[in-house]
């Protein structure tokens, strides 16, 4: 799930989006990720960062689907032979929900609904060390 939330957060993607990115809409030589149908059923490109590439690659590895990044797991969607996952849907929506659930909850985040922020402040380690340090990205100590 990390690399799910690191991969929404580092394109700026909508949760839809990500779920249902694809092998092949990874552009590796020109670090590109082609979006289809977006926000307003536009497909859009946009760059992709080598930090984010490298972990996709890590995270494909787990599960070689030939067609879903981010590919559904569990009772039904078991890995074949060899490791190769056979499911042939994305991963759902209830699954992300569920785990940013878990995870707000083990940090204590104190909100009932949750924004995106959240996931950025999850994937961000700038704004941890901002806060670890406690210096505010304006550069003022608090």
């Amino acid at each position: 799930m990390r690399t799910y939330f690191w991969t929404v957060y580092s394109l700026g993607l909508r949760l839809n989006e990500g779920l249902h990115l694809q092998v092949g809409d990874i552009d590796a030589a020109r670090g590109l990720v082609h979006i289809h149908r977006g926000k307003g059923a536009k497909d859009r490109y946009i760059t992709l960062p080598t930090s984010t590439l490298l972990m996709l690659r890590e995270y494909w590895v787990t599960h070689r689907n030939k067609r879903w990044l981010f590919p559904a797991d569990g009772r039904n969607h078991t890995l074949a032979k060899k490791g190769v996952s056979v499911a042939k849907t994305p991963m759902s929506e209830a699954a992300v929900q569920g785990a940013m659930k878990l995870i707000t909850t083990k940090i204590d985040f104190g909100k009932k609904s949750q924004s995106p922020h959240v996931a950025a402040f999850l994937c961000h380690p700038l704004t941890r060390s901002w806060r670890e340090l406690e210096i505010h990205p304006t550069g003022s100590r608090s």
